[in-house]
């Protein structure tokens, strides 16, 4: 077992939660809010910071939180937002509570991400009061440093979220501006257009340019024909969350929106768009969709990254036939009566256009300066199993995926598959052994005991390299790299390996489907990494243990800081990796 002793300082377990949502060296993808890391107990970093600081040092968490938004690795910013939330309403710091309002300004970007701060109070302050004098100069400093066509966006583009509206929050802070355009934009949020437009100063300029977008925002959401709704977006670029319900299935609409649509709401709309019918072959929106994916200045504008471009993919490729398993599921359990219609088929030409938004991502990457060395598992089981996670990538594409991220970014990358070892059974027999008593599994997916002994281990062999191609697809790169890998994982093995041959690194990755006392029986990874920085004098090196089908990994030692474990995969593993690898947590 990883060691347990001691706990790391409390400035790098709140750089974790601010990373991935926990403080444990454990990373979960997923929804943070279905696995319950938005509470009080999971972020005990903030509290213990203030115990152990200096007066002048209170309002460190803030400046983490800071450091961490600008630098942009969190692969999951809400956990920002209620670090933010916790050191606003904790009761032990005035001064991190000024700082902690202060920030909000910078971390809340967007009307969601206020709502949500919001909701954080809320849920923290159980016993006392969330809307005191710095919660409501906080959000009154938020609406009101905006410039007032900026402001009519803000309370237009979201009315609300996570349980608040603007109106709420506005009744809530008492917001109130002698600015004439920004009065008018309250009054519009409290009692409607046609109040806004009675008030004394509508004649004022500024006061017109407000009111003349308002009404077209009303024009807007009580729109029901199609194409003057198109004319209206086309003309005045507006942003698809003000298309009316009614319209959002509309080919009209949509090739409006297509043209200006960020790269990232595009990819999460292909889906729906491919439901409603709207890309078919030959279909106008085609074409459209086409040219936007392949847009060079789009792409460099949505820093999207090549994982989660990948997993889109795969969810465009696969989800007619997510869709047919689940109707005929439902069907059988007698949840619905309605006849199965066939789920739209993905049209190849946009398949082609996701393929080279995906090459295009590639060449976005920015190195970190690290030496890697990535030892991968393509056994049968990654190749035919699921990941936890991202149920449309195979475990086996995951791990070629993120050795071609690393690839294309960094110089000095080596990977390597493990060796065969002569008298082992094949790999996809080793589902849950405990040695030496080996565990086989029929076809049914039922575990049966087996007579055959498991040798235990009493030397490593060296690690077999591979060439992969960074100019191939991942499933080209997949089919070269099919022979050599037949050997069964032993997770410290490439830090042994690299040990014997003398060669430094800066960053181990072991990427196998799941890690069981077979898997580490040789020596414990923690020892193995701590004897390979004292004989390489190496102190920095670092090591992260990825099993893309477990839903739980306890490799990484708790009172090391430079082990992490992660269990699963979907677009955000690669950022949280590239974090770890930079020292940011």
């Amino acid at each position: 077992m990883a060691s347990t002793s001691g706990l790391p300082p409390a400035d790098v377990r709140l750089k974790r939660f601010l990373h991935y949502g926990s403080e444990a060296p454990l990373c979960v993808p997923g929804d943070r809010l279905f696995l319950n890391c938005f509470l009080l107990e999971k972020l005990t970093a903030v509290e213990e910071m203030l115990a152990n600081c200096a007066a002048d040092k209170q309002g460190d968490a803030v400046n983490h939180i800071l450091k961490a938004f600008m630098d942009g690795y969190s692969g999951y910013p809400d956990c920002l937002i209620f670090a933010l939330a916790v050191c606003a309403t904790q009761r032990s710091s005035q001064q991190l509570c000024h700082q902690a309002y202060i920030a909000v300004k910078k971390i809340c970007k967007t009307p969601k991400d206020l709502f949500l701060f919001c909701t954080f109070s809320k849920k923290l302050c159980t016993s006392t009061g969330y809307t005191g004098f710095g919660w409501r100069r906080a959000l009154c400093s938020w609406y009101l440093s905006k410039e007032p066509l900026e402001l009519a966006t803000c309370v237009t583009q979201y009315r609300g979220a996570h349980g608040f509206t603007h109106r709420d929050l506005f009744k809530l802070c008492h917001i109130k501006t002698d600015d004439k355009a920004k009065s008018t934009i309250i009054c519009y949020v409290m009692k409607g257009l046609e109040a806004a437009k009675i008030l004394p100063h509508k004649d004022d300029p500024d006061v017109q340019k407000v009111l003349s977008y308002l009404q077209l925002i009303e024009d807007v959401k009580h729109q029901t024909d199609a194409q003057a709704c198109a004319r209206l977006f086309e003309a005045h670029q507006l942003p698809k969350e003000m298309v009316p319900s009614t319209l959002y299935k509309s080919a009209e609409v949509m090739i409006a929106l297509v043209p200006t649509m960020p790269l990232r709401d595009l990819l999460d709309s292909i889906i729906r768009l491919s439901c409603a019918g709207l890309l078919k072959t030959g279909e106008p929106l085609e074409a459209l969709i086409i040219d936007r994916l392949v847009d060079q200045t789009a792409i460099v504008e949505s820093q999207l990254h090549p994982t989660e471009v990948y997993c889109s993919i795969k969810q465009y490729e696969n989800h007619a036939i997510n869709t047919h398993i689940l109707m005929e599921k439902l069907r059988k359990q007698g949840k619905t009566e309605k006849p199965l219609k066939p789920a739209p088929k993905p049209n190849a030409k946009i398949i082609s256009a996701l393929n080279k938004l995906l090459v295009s991502t590639f060449k976005l990457l920015v190195p970190t300066g690290m030496r890697y060395l990535l030892a991968l598992d393509l056994s049968s089981n990654m190749q035919t199993w699921k990941c936890n996670g991202e149920r449309d990538v195979k475990p086996a594409e995951a791990a070629v995926l993120l050795a071609l991220c690393l690839l294309n970014a960094e110089r000095e990358v080596t990977v390597a598959s493990f060796p065969p070892v002569l008298g082992a059974p094949p790999e996809e027999e080793l589902i849950d052994p405990v040695n030496p008593v080996l565990m086989t599994v029929s076809r049914r997916g039922k575990k049966k005991l087996g007579e055959t002994i498991y040798p235990r281990k009493t030397e490593l062999q060296p690690m077999v390299p591979l060439q992969l191609d960074k100019e191939l697809s991942v499933p080209a790169n997949l089919e070269k790299a099919k022979e050599p890998l037949l050997g069964p994982v032993e997770v410290c093995q490439p830090i042994v390996w690299a040990q014997q041959i003398k060669k430094p690194v800066d960053v181990f990755i072991v990427i196998t489907d799941y890690v069981t006392l077979r898997k580490r029986e040789f020596l414990e990874p923690s020892a193995a990494l701590q004897e390979y920085r004292q004989v390489m004098n190496l102190p920095n090196t670092k090591f992260i243990t990825c099993a893309l089908v477990a839903n739980t990994l306890d490799v990484a030692a708790h009172n090391d800081l430079g082990m992490l474990d992660i269990v699963g995969f979907n677009g955000k593993v690669a950022r949280i990796i590239e974090a770890f690898s930079r020292g940011a947590f």
